[in-house]
């Protein structure tokens, strides 16, 4: 957990922070989902041009 930062726990002491733990879990078909998100980016290559902006 990110928050767990010894580094963050002087800033956030005093916050009213509060979270609920999530886990994520396939009930199903892991492989097929992993071979689908595969096979996407197969198909599906990134723009990898840096494009500029023009303001």
């Amino acid at each position: 957990m990110r928050l767990q930062n010894p580094d963050l726990e002087p800033l956030i002491r005093n916050l009213p922070l509060f979270y609920l733990p999530i886990e994520v879990a396939f009930h199903q078909d892991e492989t097929g989902f992993n071979n689908r998100i595969l096979d996407y980016i197969k198909k599906n290559p990134a723009n990898r041009m840096i494009q500029s902006s023009t303001r």
